[in-house]
């Protein structure tokens, strides 16, 4: 059983010898280059992706904002040791929109989408993208039958080389406030709330 690694580096492993934990070198643990980069040294592809949101929190946009996409090398790549004789890679892209406040019923809203060239453990075996979906504001909600100010933020991975396609968002917020054990008796409060699936659809 592996228990984690010394303090040099080597897998510290259980073993059923009177001595219990030892030190061993394992040839089949990839090592991690503390100077990889996925966008540098992941395989290359180029691509400016458009993305779409649908969802319960989904309204009318009053704007949004659909960027091009960074492909380096380039003066917006902000990456250490990037090669000007490297083929052009996309290293992210992303889309924003917004619901501008309403002050006769308080809503409003702002929504994010960004895609980004990851690895899972800073290996090319590993490479993909990352799927970002943020969301903030406060919006009417049917089901709920009231105000819901929400403030969401979460990712999915996909080792797939070109990240087309839908992924789905299960977003949960906290409606109402957390339940206190020291607020009176009555005092309206609640668990975080399912708002339902969002989906990012990028294309």
């Amino acid at each position: 059983m592996i228990l984690g690694r010394t303090s040099s580096g080597a897998i510290q492993i259980k073993t059923d010898s009177p001595k219990g934990l030892r030190a061993v070198e394992c040839t089949c643990c990839v090592p991690v280059d503390p100077g990889f980069n996925p966008c540098k040294d992941c395989v290359s592809v180029i691509e400016d992706w458009t993305f779409s949101l649908s969802g319960n929190l989904v309204r009318n946009y009053s704007g949004q904002n659909q960027f091009d996409a960074n492909i380096c090398p380039g003066t917006n790549c902000n990456l250490q040791d990037f090669p000007s004789n490297l083929s052009p890679r996309t290293c992210s892209d992303s889309w924003t929109a917004y619901l501008y406040y309403n002050p006769e019923t308080g809503e409003y809203a702002e929504y994010a989408i960004s895609l980004n060239r990851s690895s899972l453990n800073n290996t090319p075996a590993t490479c993909g993208w990352t799927v970002r979906l943020q969301l903030f504001g406060s919006l009417y909600i049917s089901e709920i039958g009231d105000m819901c100010s929400f403030g969401y933020d979460d990712s999915v991975f996909t080792s797939d080389l070109n990240p087309a396609g839908s992924y789905n968002f299960q977003v949960f917020a906290p409606c109402l406030p957390p339940c206190d054990p020291l607020m009176p008796p009555g005092f309206p409060c609640g668990d975080p709330t399912a708002l339902g699936t969002h989906t990012v659809t990028i294309s």
